[in-house]
């Protein structure tokens, strides 16, 4: 049985860089797998501009928000990974605590 999943398109870098990200760690790690996959499509298409010797500001400048909203959405990652992690720390601190009062019957 195959598993089919529905297309997202990335999102626009400005609604990376001015919204409040949310979701999980996973969601975030997919949308920078997208803006990295747009990015590289970008650098391919300032190449050809540059061989057939036309402007590229507009692209360089699209090439910019698009590496800034990776770098937002890296941030993100890393925090939302430390955040999950001190979660399971404390959770397993709090599990060891439990098992001393059970034990001395406190």
């Amino acid at each position: 049985m195959q598993l089919i999943l529905r297309y997202v398109e990335p999102k626009l870098p400005k609604i990376i860089c001015e919204e409040n990200l949310s979701g999980s760690e996973e969601e975030l790690s997919a949308e920078e797998r997208k803006q990295r996959s747009r990015l590289q499509q970008i650098h391919l298409q300032i190449d050809e501009l540059r061989e057939l010797n036309l402007p590229t500001k507009e692209t360089e400048e699209e090439l910019w928000d698009v590496q800034t909203a990776i770098t937002m959405l890296c941030r993100k990652v890393s925090t939302v990974h430390m955040h999950e992690s001190n979660y399971t720390i404390w959770c397993v601190a709090s599990l060891d605590l439990q098992k001393v009062h059970l034990r001395h019957g406190i």
